[in-house]
């Protein structure tokens, strides 16, 4: 994934990813100018993000908690992106049938809010 968008221009850009893990993809794409990447996970994955983060001493990333059906998580997103959020990616989401209805209501928010 970071190979591919490797050729896009992010630049100014605030960028919301999905299911991030350790967060490779994200803090690949903040170094390459994005203006904010909110790199989101299920909450006992946030530690290892924020950690990565730090490592990499990647000011303009954040990492915080999101599970797809969350309002309070989505209004979270939303506030720190200040509704703007120009680029979602999801480098390695799992795919999980449970939870498809709540990443399909979460993706509608996005695009009605943004």
């Amino acid at each position: 994934m970071a190979k591919f968008v490797e050729t896009k221009n992010f630049e100014a850009k605030t960028l919301l990813e999905l299911g991030a893990g350790c967060g490779f993809t994200g803090l690949y794409l903040a170094k390459k100018g994005l203006q904010h990447a909110i790199l989101t996970d299920v909450p006992s994955v946030v530690p290892l993000l924020t950690e990565n983060i730090a490592l990499n001493k990647v000011e303009n990333a954040t990492g915080i908690e999101l599970f797809w059906g969350d309002q309070k998580h989505l209004d979270k997103v939303m506030e720190l992106s200040l509704n703007k959020i120009d680029v979602v990616v999801g480098a390695d989401v799992v795919f999980d049938f449970e939870n498809f209805d709540g990443m399909m209501d979460l993706l509608e928010q996005l695009f009605q809010k943004c």
